[in-house]
């Protein structure tokens, strides 16, 4: 057997015979390891709202940035201290939301272990969110996006490109717009001076939110290109 393998099978045991110590006593043990208690106790309770992705990326976050360096101490041992020089050492090395996420799933883990009497106090309770690296993210020019929207070929991409530049919708939003969708912008919002807009309940919609920008003609020039389009060829949907 090699030694990740015996190492596995002693956590196994151990966390069974933990199991039924608690089940025996019909109480928490405050040596729970809290890799236990995360595994066989936060998890299950929490993963029945979570939808599989939220699951599997919270479920590697935890892992990841807590369970690999506390798992095999026991929750009554685990100090404010401790864990607030974890999270600061996670903000000197990974960005703002991973830290943002590492921050709240502690505060949410040992909050849990109060509630069920695993601890008397939880030290997460006053830990302070640390200052993160600052994340320099990409931009594109309107001049880039409007030559990119212009340069696609067909009246339909174009169409869906300008939409999704200028709102933001999931791809599953975008491909499930009908012209009933545009129909519903009421023509007052269509004016240039706009500036975002989003994809909801299956309609587009405009809202103001700040200085005058050169996307909006834009997106309704392509649209009605893609009517245009469409009515010859007697297609009454974008996609």
């Amino acid at each position: 057997m090699k030694e990740w393998e015996a190492r596995q099978k002693l956590e196994g045991i151990i966390a069974e015979d933990l199991g039924v110590r608690q089940i025996q006593r019909n109480r928490p043990d405050p040596e729970t390891s809290f890799g236990w208690f995360v595994k066989h106790r936060y998890l299950p309770m929490r993963e029945g709202r979570w939808h599989r992705a939220t699951k599997e990326k919270t479920t590697f976050e935890i892992n990841r940035y807590w369970a690999e360096y506390f798992k095999d101490r026991p929750l009554g041992e685990i100090s404010q201290f401790e864990l607030q020089v974890h999270l600061n050492n996670l903000a000197k090395e990974f960005s703002d939301s991973i830290v943002r996420h590492a921050f709240s799933n502690i505060r949410t883990i040992f909050r849990t272990a109060r509630k069920m009497k695993f601890v008397t106090e939880d030290p997460a309770e006053d830990l302070l969110m640390p200052d993160t690296q600052t994340v320099q993210r990409p931009k594109t020019q309107p001049e880039l996006i409007l030559k990119l929207i212009d340069a696609m070929p067909h009246p339909r991409d174009r169409a869906l490109l300008a939409v999704g530049c200028f709102c933001g919708p999931r791809t599953s939003e975008s491909l499930g717009l009908t012209w009933k969708s545009y129909a519903r912008v009421p023509d007052r919002q269509r004016r240039p001076g706009l500036r975002r807009g989003c994809a909801f309940c299956r309609s587009l919609r405009i809202r103001h939110q700040g200085p005058r920008a050169d996307l909006v003609p834009a997106i309704h020039e392509a649209l009605r290109g893609h009517i245009f389009v469409s009515e010859l060829h007697i297609q009454p949907r974008i996609r």
